[in-house]
C-alpha cells in the first residue's frame, strides 16, 4: 500500500509503504490484512522502517507464521532495494489515468 505525501505547494514529501496481504478491492471499499511493517522513503534519500519492535513482538507470540514473517521480510527488503522506482512507476501510472474534466 504506497501513500504520496505532498505538501500543500505539491512538492512531494515522503512517500510510505505499508506491508499488506489480502488485499480486496470491492464496491463497499478496499479491505486488507496489515502486515505491521511500515517504510517511509524522503525525498532526501533517508529511508525510515517503522514498527520493526511491534513485528518482532508479534512474532514472538506467535501471531505471525513463518511463512507470513518471510514475506515481509522478502518485501522489506524489494522495498529498500527498489521504492523509488515502484513509486516512480506508481506515479507515472496514475499520471497516465489522470483525466482532465472541463469546469
Amino acid at each position: 500500500n504506497l501513500y504520496h505525501i505532498r505538501g500543500r505547494d505539491g512538492a512531494v514529501i515522503a512517500d510510505r509503504f505499508d506491508v499488506v496481504d489480502r488485499v480486496r478491492i470491492q464496491p463497499e471499499g478496499v479491505r486488507y490484512h496489515d502486515l505491521v511493517l511500515d517504510l517511509w522513503l524522503y525525498r532526501d534519500g533517508e529511508t525510515l522502517i517503522e514498527d520493526e519492535d511491534e513485528l518482532a513482538e508479534a512474532v514472538a507470540a506467535g501471531q505471525v507464521s513463518p511463512a507470513r514473517q518471510a514475506l515481509i521480510e522478502r518485501t522489506r527488503n524489494l522495498l529498500l532495494r527498489r521504492g523509488p522506482r515502484i513509486v516512480s512507476g506508481a506515479v507515472a501510472s496514475l499520471a497516465r489515468l489522470t483525466v482532465d474534466r472541463p469546469s
